[in-house]
C-alpha cells in the first residue's frame, strides 16, 4: 500500500500595505466642497417626486457657507458641521418651514479594495424633540439604519466593511423624527474610511480605533469588528518586532495618547494573561519579569506600578514621551480612561482564522479533513514542501462529514510523498 506522508501548512495572500485614515469627516471639514473628497448637501424629502432617496438624483449640495457651517438654506434648519449636522422637520418646526429635509454628507471614494467605515452617533440635542434616524449608504445602497431617542446624549459607535471601487458614493444622512421639535435635532454623526496596516511577518493587520472607551467595552467592540473576513480582537503583540511595528505604524505623535491592548491581570495579583485572540488565557508576565511562553514584555519605567485601586489592565503608550514611558511601552491601567490613564481608543488585529487540517488512511483512499471553520480556505498538494515547490490547488469536490468539510484522493493517484496545505484566500 501507498503511504503519505502530510505537511500542515497556512499561509496567507500577500495583501498592499495601506495607510489609516483614508478619509475623516471632523479633520476632513472644510469650507470648499469637494475637498478631501468631502461633499455637503442634503435630501429634499418633501420636494421629490419618486419617494425614495436616489444617490445620482436626490443629493443637493448646499449653496451657503457662513465661516463654520454649511446650510441648505436661509430659513431652514438643514445644515452641516465638522462632527455633526441637523435635519429639517415636515411637522413642528418652530421659526422654519415644514419641509422635510435630510442633512447629507457625502465622500466619494478615491480607492478601490476592502475598507472600514466607522464612526459614532448621538443625540446633540438632548432636552426635547423626537429623536433622529442616522442612516449610511452606498451607491444608494442602504447599509446601515439607526435611531436615537430624544435624550440618546451617549449614542453609539458604528462599524462597516465595505468593497468601494474609485467613485463610490458613502453617504452618512440624518433625517428628523416625525413629531417631535425639529429644532433639537442635531446629531453626532462622525465618519471614518480606513484600511488596517499588514504586519508582513505573520501576515496579521492591525488598526488604531480612536474612541472614548473602557477596556472591558474595547474587548467587545474589537472582537465585533471584521477585516477582508478576518475577525478581530485587542492586539496581543507577543515580540519586540510585533510591538516595535503597532508603536512605530500606529503611533500618533500626540502628547498623552494611549491605546488598549488585550492584556489585564484578572486575579489583581500581578499575574498578566492575554485575553483575547488566540493567546487567550496564556500568562505573559508575572509583574514586570516576562514568563513563557513569549518571553516578552515592554513595561515602561516602574509599570506596572498599581498605583491605583484596579490598575488590571493594559495599556500602550502610542503618543509621546509620557511620565518617563517612551512611545511603545506599556502600563497598567484602571479600567476607564482619565487623566492619569490617557486612553484614546484601542488597538484590533485581524488574522487568519486558526484551521485544523488531518489525514486518515481508508481503505481506498487517503482523506484529508478540516474543520468547518475554516471558510476561505483552499486545499492545496505538493510533492516537495521546499520554499520553491509548486503548490496545486485541489478544486474539490469537497463532502462535509460530520462537521468536517473532507476530500479524498484514491490511493492509486497517491504519491510515495505527498504534502498538503491550506491556504487562506483574502478577499481582495
Amino acid at each position: 500500500m501507498k503511504t503519505a506522508i502530510v505537511c500542515l501548512l497556512l499561509t496567507a495572500a500577500t495583501a498592499t500595505v495601506c495607510a489609516q485614515n483614508i478619509a475623516d469627516s471632523a479633520a476632513g471639514y472644510s469650507g470648499t466642497q469637494g475637498l478631501n473628497g468631502w461633499w455637503y448637501g442634503y435630501y429634499d424629502v418633501s420636494g421629490d417626486a419618486v419617494p425614495g432617496y436616489d444617490t445620482t438624483n436626490d443629493f443637493a449640495q448646499c449653496t451657503i457657507w457662513d465661516g463654520s457651517i454649511w446650510w441648505a438654506g436661509d430659513s431652514v434648519w438643514t445644515s452641516l458641521v465638522a462632527s455633526s449636522g441637523h435635519p429639517n422637520g415636515s411637522v413642528n418646526n418652530p421659526g422654519r418651514p415644514t419641509r422635510e429635509q435630510w442633512a447629507v454628507r457625502r465622500w466619494v471614494s478615491t480607492v478601490t479594495g476592502a475598507f472600514q467605515v466607522y464612526g459614532h452617533i448621538a443625540k446633540e440635542n438632548t432636552a426635547c424633540g423626537d429623536g433622529t434616524t442616522a442612516m449610511v449608504f452606498l451607491n444608494g445602497t442602504n447599509l446601515l439604519t439607526r435611531s436615537l431617542a430624544a435624550g440618546d446624549g451617549a449614542g453609539s459607535d458604528y462599524s462597516l466593511e465595505v468593497q468601494l471601487q474609485a467613485n463610490d458614493m458613502l453617504d452618512f444622512a440624518i433625517s428628523a423624527g416625525c413629531c417631535g421639535d425639529a429644532g433639537c435635532d442635531g446629531t453626532t454623526f462622525t465618519a471614518v474610511v480606513d484600511r488596517p496596516l499588514q504586519w508582513t511577518v505573520n501576515g496579521h493587520y492591525y488598526e488604531l480605533v480612536r474612541a472614548n472607551i473602557s477596556w472591558p467595552a474595547a474587548l467587545v467592540a474589537a472582537s465585533s469588528r471584521s477585516y477582508a473576513g478576518l475577525p478581530g480582537h485587542l492586539a496581543v503583540p507577543t515580540s519586540a518586532p510585533e510591538n516595535d511595528f503597532i508603536s512605530l505604524n500606529l503611533g500618533t505623535g500626540n502628547p498623552t495618547e494611549f491605546a488598549w491592548l488585550g492584556g489585564r491581570a484578572p486575579n489583581d495579583d500581578g499575574i498578566w494573561r492575554w485575553v483575547s485572540g488566540p493567546e487567550s488565557g496564556t500568562q505573559f508576565s508575572s509583574w514586570a519579569t516576562a514568563t513563557a511562553p513569549y518571553n516578552y514584555v515592554n513595561w515602561g519605567g516602574v509599570e506596572p506600578n498599581h498605583s491605583k485601586p484596579d490598575e488590571n489592565y493594559l495599556m500602550l503608550n502610542i503618543g509621546q514621551i509620557y511620565n518617563g514611558l517612551t512611545v511603545g511601552q506599556w502600563a497598567d491601567a484602571a479600567p476607564n480612561p482619565s487623566l492619569s490613564d490617557p486612553v484614546i481608543g484601542y488597538l484590533v488585529e485581524y488574522e487568519v482564522p486558526i484551521a485544523q487540517l488531518f489525514i486518515r488512511m481508508a481503505p481506498d483512499a487517503a482523506v484529508v479533513y478540516w474543520s468547518t471553520n475554516a471558510s476561505g480556505f483552499s486545499l492545496q498538494t505538493a510533492a516537495d514542501p521546499s520554499p520553491t515547490a509548486a503548490w496545486f490547488a485541489i478544486n474539490g469536490p469537497y463532502a462535509l462529514e460530520s462537521g468536517f468539510y473532507e476530500f479524498r484522493l484514491p490511493l492509486v493517484n497517491l504519491l510515495h510523498k505527498q504534502y498538503f496545505r491550506l491556504r487562506y484566500n483574502r478577499p481582495p
